[in-house]
């Protein structure tokens, strides 16, 4: 996998000018990066340590991996409310590998694959820059019974297509 990250890397060195800076991986895909034996060998040959993402990030050029681990409940609404099904949100056998901007702000003079943007002040009973707005609700007759309501305006946009890659189901 090493090999193969590294190529992908100097795939979109050599269209953008820029080499990808970051990964981001399935939580299947990080068992895999950790446990595998070219990775393995390269760490023991060089003394770093115990495997971990941040030495993987090293070992193939990169600034970090992250781990996507966000879950979400996905049994249906209505049904049997003991039972929660929950789930990782990203797909856990894929990655994106992209250069993001090293700097925390946008600007038109540094490319970067994407970005979040996240709208501030916009409601006018919320004075901060933040972005999101929070409601609350005490619910006495339910015990521990708190309601609440976060709304956020946010949207993710790619910017530049050509400074990363996404792959699915890389791993059986």
């Amino acid at each position: 996998p090493v090999t193969d990250v590294m190529n992908l890397c100097n795939e979109i060195g050599r269209l953008t000018g820029r080499k990808p800076n970051k990964m981001v991986v399935g939580t299947d895909l990080a068992v895999t990066l950790l446990n595998h034996s070219d990775i393995k060998n390269r760490i023991q040959q060089s003394q770093l340590g115990i495997p971990t993402l941040d030495l993987v990030a090293r070992i193939m050029g990169l600034m970090t991996i992250v781990e996507a681990r966000s879950t979400r409940n996905i049994a249906v609404q209505n049904e049997d409310s003991s039972v929660t099904t929950m789930s990782f949100i990203a797909d856990g056998k894929s990655f994106l590998l992209v250069y993001a901007n090293p700097s925390s702000t946008p600007t038109r003079n540094q490319p970067s694959g994407g970005y979040y943007l996240q709208w501030s002040r916009m409601h006018p009973q919320v004075p901060t820059d933040m972005g999101m707005m929070v409601n609350s609700l005490r619910l006495p007759e339910v015990e521990h019974g708190d309601w609440f309501e976060v709304v956020d305006a946010a949207q993710p946009v790619i910017v530049g297509p050509d400074y990363g890659v996404f792959a699915s189901s890389v791993i059986g």
